[in-house]
């Protein structure tokens, strides 16, 4: 009967090796799969997001009108055109601010000079000498260029977005009814269309509350660059509001900019100074308060998790990942607590353990 009992406990072992094993090749596989297919995936998950936040207008202006079923074509059809007069918009707006950049671009390098002067006294000749090669070194032409590549893509990517977009409006009738004929019974139907709606309703309040508080956050830096004199205090503040949405490090990227362009827009370092502070009160009470009060309670994500997620993300598809990382994890973890084998997976995403 030992060797019994020894068999089977081998026969466990054996089993429980060859599931981690499985599993974890088919997470190799997936992240492979994932990587691989970037240039077809990133532009249709940018197309759900987008589809989303269509919806989301279109149901809230059914509302205004007193319609509180599914919005209907003329809702939807104004949702659209405002997304695409705000894509417009803010593309003008990057393109205006970009090219009046460029234009100032003498006077804030003969600051770098002054500045670069004003240092040598301060580190000596050595080190100053030091300093200025590095800068010389610097591949300003590689940035630029790097830059110009990545605009180019993002608007190679614009035209299969929308084509995206128009399919999935296109389609969205007729998901109720395909999903309801590949249901074995009305009882899966009710379980899938409930995850489902679970999906839609806490993607929709992460991008408000996310809106709403990078709103805040960008006007309060907005406040600080005005206060200091800061040129393009607007264009900051709409990155601020566009970075925000990368969670952890996008809010401190975006504060780093204006802070550099106060360093060499002017020969004294008060306005840096005013920048650097109304940044880090604007990151203390936004970021450090108010944003994981509502936030963090309307997706229910451990604050590791969200690293991780943006790390991994960042990892397989780069920006986009990071802008994408907090919704996809949401709705994995919906998803996984759906499933018994699974539920503990999903136990492990949340905030507090709680996932009902």
């Amino acid at each position: 009967m030992n060797t019994l009992a020894l068999s089977g406990a081998d026969r466990t072992q054996i089993n429980t090796l060859l599931t981690a094993t499985l599993t974890m090749g088919l997470v190799l596989m997936t992240v492979f799969a994932l990587m691989a297919g970037k240039s077809v995936l990133v532009p249709f998950a940018m197309a759900i997001l987008l589809w989303f936040i269509i919806n989301a207008l279109a149901r809230r202006l059914a509302k205004l009108a007193g319609n509180t079923g599914a919005p209907g074509l003329g809702a939807i059809a104004a949702s659209v055109l405002i997304v695409i007069a705000v894509c417009i918009g803010v593309a003008e707006v990057v393109a205006t601010n970009v090219a009046a950049m460029v234009e100032r671009a003498p006077s804030y390098l003969a600051n770098i000079d002054v500045l670069t002067g004003k240092l040598s006294g301060l580190i000596g000749l050595k080190a100053f000498g030091e300093l200025t090669a590095a800068i010389d070194a610097f591949d300003f032409d590689g940035i630029l260029l790097a830059l110009a590549n990545g605009a180019a893509g993002v608007a190679g990517s614009i035209g299969t977005v929308v084509l995206y977009i128009a399919f999935l409006l296109a389609e969205q009738h007729f998901m109720g009814k395909k999903l309801k004929a590949m249901a074995a019974d009305d009882a899966r139907h009710a379980k899938i269309s409930a995850v489902l709606a679970e999906v839609g309703q806490r993607v929709r309040t992460y991008l408000f509350t996310k809106s709403l508080t990078s709103a805040a956050m960008a006007a309060m830096v907005w406040v600080a660059l005005e206060i200091a004199g800061v040129d393009f205090a607007g264009f900051w503040a709409f990155l601020v509001f566009v970075l925000n949405f990368i969670p952890v490090v996008g809010g401190i990227i975006s504060g780093v900019f204006p802070a550099a362009l106060a360093l060499v827009q002017f020969p004294t370092l008060t306005p840096f100074i005013i920048v650097v502070a109304g940044v880090g009160l604007a990151h203390l009470i936004i970021g450090n308060i108010v944003e994981p009060r509502f936030v963090g309670s309307s997706v229910n994500l451990s604050p590791l998790v969200v690293i991780l997620a943006l790390s991994i993300w960042g990892f397989i598809w780069g920006v986009a990942g990071m802008f994408l990382c907090v919704p996809i994890t949401v709705i994995g973890m919906i998803i996984f607590s759906e499933f018994r084998s699974t539920r503990p997976i999903a136990i492990a995403l949340s905030e507090n353990g709680e996932i009902d």
